[in-house]
């Protein structure tokens, strides 16, 4: 089973990496939101990620994260019944993972609701779960200056939609006013700064 892999980026997606190791194999790594925008300038350059390999009849998946906590926090959501990787991903890719683990461990249904296939029955059934195992792990968030949010993948797709290029469109995401938390507003938001 893979747990890491080190080799230089070949291609950068929205949601996904091409990695080539040393021995010349190239490696499709799913990757939650907060990665995979980091990775836009850092074609041609070398990474490291932590590993979670999914091994099933017909799928091989390997699932990428920049820090270890956030694969932790990854196993653990897909320790949910009902939870698959994909959907494991998409809740990690709905905010920063300190700010995902407050919202669990306080019994903030509403806040997972907010990623696409979960409901308030999948939403509660994650808090039951995990909220006592996250409760010691809670970090005081530093006032949102480090939020991100699972809006910004449906903000990227449309800028790309609209002709822009993909370093384009992610570097102007990471300029967008952290206050801004709607899909709609955000896009807004990106549109003007592309334009000014």
């Amino acid at each position: 089973m893979i747990g890491s892999i080190r080799g230089k980026i070949l291609d950068s997606q929205p949601d996904s990496c091409l990695i080539e190791t040393s021995s010349g194999v190239g490696y499709l790594i799913h990757l939650p939101n907060d990665t995979a925008i980091s990775m836009f300038d850092k074609i041609g350059e070398e990474i490291f990620l932590y590993i979670y390999t999914v091994v099933r009849e017909d799928v091989l998946d390997l699932y990428g994260f920049n820090e270890l906590d956030s694969k932790i926090l990854f196993e653990q959501i897909i320790s949910v019944s009902g939870v698959g990787p994909k959907l494991g991903l998409a809740v990690l890719s709905v905010a920063p993972i300190n700010q995902l683990k407050t919202a669990i461990a306080s019994g903030d249904s509403d806040f997972l609701t907010q990623v696409s296939g979960v409901g308030k029955k999948s939403a509660k059934k994650i808090i039951l779960d995990l909220q006592d195992k996250l409760a010691n792990e809670v970090i005081t968030m530093d006032g949102g200056n480090n939020t991100s949010y699972a809006a910004d993948s449906e903000v990227l797709a449309a800028l790309l939609s609209l002709g822009y290029t993909e370093r384009e469109s992610r570097n102007v995401i990471k300029d967008i006013d952290q206050e801004i938390t709607s899909t709609e507003e955000r896009l807004k938001a990106a549109l003007k700064l592309l334009s000014s």
